[in-house]
């Protein structure tokens, strides 16, 4: 359980984050002594326990500024809870005077913080199970097509959800829904399958503007396999100043592609996994 002691002689780390839809939507990678421990989602939180001792606490950032890292001692059953705090305006640059283009670069501090003031966000946070399992993301996990990938069981298809990744695209982390549920997360350059009944399905992924092509309609019929690529576009919506200040609103659409096409982009992104049978809706955000 989340409220659950370390294990007997270990010690416990936090971390979280506050979800601010007006900052940073990146998702980088958190390190105790150099080694990825997780990955940083708005509005996520999740905890590694760890034998006492000294930690280098940090997060990967663009920016490079004072007070980004902590070191911490650890004695056995202690739990601290570190929070990762975004800075999206330490390097930012403006395109034109009619206010577009502007950019930001993503810098993120760790700053730790008692019980009290922690507690409240990291359960508003929740460690949910999709957060859980992308916690433990990062190098050592397989590219998808060094998976053996199960077949789809009988009466159900399967749908594929691949992203590219592109550094000069959003580093946001959507849902992605199949009829209300959610059924994963995007991630740049990642792919996930969810095996689901056979019949019609409503695909979609979470985006700030709501324009067209952003949900599909698809009839899947027994074994079949559909493969939905996640676009993002992140100058649909913007604005900034003539000198700086500029921002981007996050917008995300869902393409689908043939196996022949889409098969090549998927095999070379990381396997996050299927989540198993996808059964139930749940309210949208």
């Amino acid at each position: 359980a989340a409220t659950s002691a370390p294990a007997a002689g270990m010690a416990r780390i936090w971390f979280y984050r506050e979800m601010a839809p007006y900052s940073s939507q990146a998702t980088p990678y958190v390190r105790l002594n150099g080694a990825v421990a997780g990955v940083s989602m708005p509005g996520g939180s999740f905890y590694r326990d760890v034998p006492p001792g000294h930690y280098h606490l940090s997060v990967d950032s663009y920016g490079v500024d004072f007070g980004q890292t902590r070191d911490v001692d650890l004695p056995p059953g202690a739990t601290i809870f570190a929070k990762v705090v975004s800075n999206d305006n330490w390097i930012e640059g403006g395109g034109g005077g009619r206010g577009g283009g502007g950019y930001h670069r993503n810098t993120f501090y760790v700053w730790l913080y008692p019980f009290e003031a922690a507690w409240p966000i990291v359960l508003l946070a929740g460690a949910g199970g999709l957060l859980v399992l992308l916690a433990g993301c990062g190098p050592g996990l397989p590219l998808t097509g060094a998976v053996a990938i199960s077949p789809v069981p009988v009466q159900q298809a399967r749908i594929w959800f691949y992203r590219d990744q592109n550094p000069n695209e959003p580093m946001a982390s959507p849902y992605i829904r199949v009829d209300g549920a959610i059924a994963a997360v995007s991630v740049p350059g990642g792919a996930s399958y969810r095996d689901v009944a056979a019949g019609r399905h409503q695909i979609s992924v979470e985006s700030y503007v709501n324009d067209g092509n952003q949900t599909k309609l698809v009839d899947v019929p027994p074994g079949a396999q559909i493969y939905a690529r996640v676009v993002p576009l992140d100058n649909y919506e913007e604005g900034g100043g003539e000198f700086g200040g500029g921002y981007h609103r996050n917008s995300f659409y869902l393409w689908l592609y043939p196996r022949e096409v889409a098969w090549p982009a998927i095999a070379r992104s990381v396997f996050y996994g299927s989540g198993g049978m996808l059964t139930a809706a749940v309210p949208a955000r």
